[in-house]
């Protein structure tokens, strides 16, 4: 599970179940996307988007107040990649054999 407040003090939870956000003074938390695999990354960029990771390589982006896919471990640059990058623990690294 990764948790992020974003600029505006939104509360953003990553989890199995999917992706959760919980607006300011607000009581309940909105599901924003699932389906995905486990949510693994948060990270705000700086013209002010999130962008999320999950464990199986999709990324997500937020961007004025809209959320959508971008890319998946297939259909991403980021599979393209000669080496792609795998996650061992919490960080993305090239190797993970220590």
């Amino acid at each position: 599970m990764t948790v992020r407040e974003d600029a505006q003090g939104a509360m953003w939870i990553g989890a199995d179940a999917g992706l959760y956000r919980i607006a300011p003074g607000a009581t309940n938390a909105i599901r924003i996307a699932g389906d995905h695999g486990t949510m693994i990354a948060i990270f705000p960029d700086s013209h002010g988007d999130l962008w999320f990771g999950t464990r199986n390589g999709s990324v997500g982006r937020w961007r004025d107040g809209a959320f959508a896919w971008v890319g998946t471990a297939r259909g991403s640059a980021f599979a393209r990649s000669p080496r792609p990058a795998t996650v061992c623990g919490s960080a993305p690294t090239m190797d993970c054999s220590g």
